[in-house]
């Protein structure tokens, strides 16, 4: 009965996965319970190909298709996943060219790293290892043997000499360019950006390089704001994909009439400050909410927090 009830509830997150929405997706972290037959197993009626785990003979996989992580990390295609000599319970992972990774926590924040460990940790009894599957989305989580009651993963870095848990995890693209979103069709297949993508060195630069040519008088005094309200009344926000990531930023505001176009419900919006308020849940329980962050010389910016949101954009 216990490994019927394991097999739904893999299944589930398997179900999840297919429906997966990119835009601020917060996925179940409920563990995985099955069997590993090295290549294959049946999961409420329907075959996981099993891309590498404890007993696959191979020792690395490349991902041919992104893959979601159970901590909420979506890793991208070209992400090679090894085994680790003597440690079967944590799987290595290195982005592609141009992907970073960061997160928050001790030694973490601002730092862009080019890959981690996932490690799955029993909680209650023992034997829990790290499974990469495949049913039409791939999903990297971890496999409960009868032994184990309970299962938990972390994603964590080498930073110097020592393993770094990395909380909220998330992947940079930096394959990908600054630009103005000026259509509302722009929006579309964009992520919300993250405090802790904002505090990346590296996407700071990016953003002031991009966006202080289109800030005009009064930045000493923008980039002293502690808050949106204390902004200079020159300036309103635009909406710009950063990294394939949705920010607010301010500029100008004589510039931020060509810039918004059709972006906005009715054209331009003399007070842009309150259309960069409005974040809307499509789907979840909760979150989705304005967050702010001053960047150094650039000033305030504003974006979504998707908290758990499932499905969380700007609502213009």
């Amino acid at each position: 009965m216990k490994n019927y009830q394991s097999l739904w509830a893999f299944a589930a997150i398997i179900f999840l996965s297919l429906g997966y929405v990119v835009s601020c997706k917060k996925e179940s972290d409920t563990p995985v319970k099955s069997q590993d037959d090295n290549q294959y197993m049946e999961i409420g009626g329907l075959q996981a190909k099993v891309n590498l785990g404890l007993n696959t003979k191979n020792n690395s996989f490349t991902l041919e298709q992104e893959a979601l992580v159970d901590n909420q990390l979506t890793l991208p295609k070209g992400t090679v996943i090894q085994k680790i000599e003597n440690d079967p319970h944590s799987l290595l992972f290195t982005l592609p060219i141009n992907y970073r990774l960061t997160g928050s926590g001790a030694r973490v924040a601002e730092t862009a790293l080019t890959g981690g460990k996932v490690t799955c940790k029993c909680t209650q009894g023992s034997g829990c290892s790290p499974l990469v599957s495949t049913i039409q989305k791939t999903t990297i989580g971890c496999l409960m043997n009868d032994q184990c009651g309970a299962c938990t993963n972390m994603t964590s870095a080498r930073i110097g000499s020592e393993d770094v848990e990395i909380q909220n995890s998330q992947v940079i693209d930096f394959s990908k360019d600054i630009h103005f979103v000026t259509e509302k069709s722009g929006l579309s297949g964009l992520k919300c950006i993250t405090s802790e993508i904002l505090d990346v060195k590296e996407v700071q630069e990016g953003l002031r390089k991009f966006v202080t040519a289109y800030q005009g008088k009064n930045t000493e005094q923008l980039y002293k704001a502690n808050s949106i309200e204390e902004m200079p009344e020159n300036y309103e926000f635009v909406v710009v994909s950063a990294y394939g990531r949705v920010v607010l930023v301010p500029v100008d505001k004589t510039l931020a009439y060509f810039l918004t176009n059709s972006a906005t419900n009715d054209g331009f919006v003399s007070r842009a400050r309150v259309a960069a308020e409005s974040c809307k849940c499509n789907s979840g329980t909760s979150g989705c909410v304005k967050g702010s962050k001053s960047v150094p010389f650039l000033g305030k910016v504003v974006y979504c927090e998707a908290g758990k949101c499932t499905n969380c954009s700007l609502n213009y």
